[in-house]
């Protein structure tokens, strides 16, 4: 038995678009709220928790009408993913064409010029003394003055927002439709990996669909990190965006053929003896035990994405605003994380070959909530700190990752696969859509390196949750553990 990693690798493909758009888009969207709009971080929260709501609904939805489809001539799953990439293109676009025109506003307001910011009583006047005027990163008066003259500058754009609010309507609208769109073909490409894989090796196909996710992440750091300005029009990051989906989608369409991959599947089950007996004898209830398990596994799932995404959604403003970092630091953090995972890869094949699905999910909920506490200490001069700790939590990423969603799957059949894996983005965007705002409201109340804490606890109730689950542990031979870690 061995996993075709060749077959895992061109559908993951993929799972490249939409990890590079996610990873722009959380990188994105809170600096455009922040800067062009004014929002505080509990309002940045609500907006980028409540595009997810509508995902709650619409991946189960999405999910089960892409295993319904007659798929005739594309596949299930493909048609879907076509007109997702091409929608999510146009509206993205449309998106930042909205911002960019608020933002130029403020910049004709002055909101890059001190005089202007003093002068409209934003600034405090003592900004105008000329030892401003030649301020650097070394002089002791930089930190102040960088977070005066950032809290003038989100002053002015609460001003305009208040006064012209028809902007921020319009964003929000286009980037709800937008996250329709994407919910649309997150559930049919997670639906793949499945699909066109053999139950006892999916956590090894599960590792390469991550590595490809991973692939999406560092191209989207690449993007951000050159040609996101610490304060201009993100414009030509959006097109570059754009364009690299739509080339991921034509080498998708080159590459897969999904009716012969499942094809192919279906054929090493027979080989194998490996088709579900539940499939087998057409039976459509899972026991109680199995609906407990999954349950409980659906829930740790939960409280997992409520620690890591309420990290993840505020990151970007954090690093920027408050260890006063350039848009490339959160790259450079981002790259650590990706890193972690990187390294995680092959270990983790082993490890939930050797011990088990369960326990390895275990370890990495442990290692990522360890991982977040140091940060709570962290500043501007130890900011190297966040990295590092981003290299542990990246490594506890992929370890949970690869591991939860074939645990879902384990319950499923090869006809409503697609709904289970709308099972799983259920619970991990209901926790998106409400941990960035739990998070901000901490954030407000309490200072930013608050949310490293609320990201540990709700880890921590993962790690709890996971220790009842009893179903969803596929625990494969020694060969096939040899199979999964080589093919990684």
């Amino acid at each position: 038995m061995k996993l075709d990693k060749a077959r895992v690798f061109k559908v993951g493909i993929a799972f490249v678009i939409i990890m590079l758009f996610w990873e722009v888009y959380d990188f994105a969207v809170p600096i455009l709220l922040d800067r062009t709009y004014g929002l505080s971080a509990t309002w940045r929260g609500v907006i980028m928790g409540l595009d997810n709501i509508l995902a709650i609904v619409l991946l189960p939805l999405f999910g089960s009408l892409s295993d319904k489809s007659k798929g005739k001539v594309f596949g299930r799953r493909t048609p879907f993913i076509v007109i997702g990439t091409l929608l999510a293109g146009i509206l993205v676009m449309l998106l930042i064409a909205i911002e960019n025109t608020e933002f130029n506003k403020l910049v004709e307001m002055g909101v890059k010029n001190i005089d202007q910011l003093v002068s409209k009583g934003y600034l405090d006047s003592k900004y105008l003394d000329p030892i401003y005027q030649t301020i650097n990163a070394e002089s002791p008066l930089f930190e102040q003055f960088s977070i005066d003259f950032h809290a003038a500058q989100v002053k002015m754009a609460i001003a305009n927002t208040i006064a012209n609010p028809t902007s921020l309507v319009l964003f929000i609208i286009v980037l709800f439709v937008l996250l329709v769109t994407m919910s649309a073909f997150r559930a049919p490409v997670v639906a793949l990996m499945p699909d066109v894989t053999i139950k006892p090796l999916r956590s090894g196909a599960n590792a390469i669909m991550n590595f490809m996710g991973g692939i999406g992440g560092f191209i989207s750091i690449g993007l951000y990190s050159l040609f996101a300005p610490d304060y201009g029009s993100f414009v030509l990051l959006f097109l570059l965006l754009v364009m690299f989906m739509y080339m991921l989608l034509a080498g998708y369409m080159l590459l897969v053929n999904e009716k012969k991959f499942v094809n192919l599947r279906y054929e090493e089950e027979r080989k194998w003896n490996v088709i579900d007996e539940e499939e087998a004898e057409g039976q459509e209830k899972l026991s109680k035990g199995k609906i407990i398990s999954l349950l409980l596994i659906l829930a740790s799932i939960f409280f997992w994405f409520m620690g890591y995404n309420a990290v993840r959604s505020h990151l970007s403003v954090y690093v920027t605003d408050k260890l006063l970092m350039e848009s490339s630091g959160v790259g450079l953090i981002n790259f650590a994380n990706g890193l972690g995972g990187a390294l995680a890869l092959i270990p983790v094949g082993f490890m939930s070959g050797k011990i088990g699905r369960k326990k390895s999910t275990l370890i990495g909920f442990a290692l990522a909530s360890i991982a977040f506490f140091p940060c709570l200490f962290v500043n501007s001069k130890t900011a190297y700190i966040v990295g590092i700790c981003f290299v542990l939590a990246g490594i506890g990423l992929i370890i949970v990752n690869v591991n939860t969603l074939p645990m879902v799957c384990e319950m499923s059949k090869g006809s409503n696969v697609g709904k289970y894996t709308g099972y799983y983005y259920v619970a991990s965007m209901s926790a998106q859509a409400v941990a960035p705002f739990f998070a901000g409201l901490f954030m407000d109340k309490l200072g930013d390196n608050v949310m490293f804490v609320f990201a540990s606890i709700n880890i921590l109730i993962a790690f709890i949750v996971m220790l009842f689950v009893k179903h969803g542990d596929n625990k494969p031979t020694k060969e096939e553990i040899k199979s999964n870690i080589m093919d990684i």
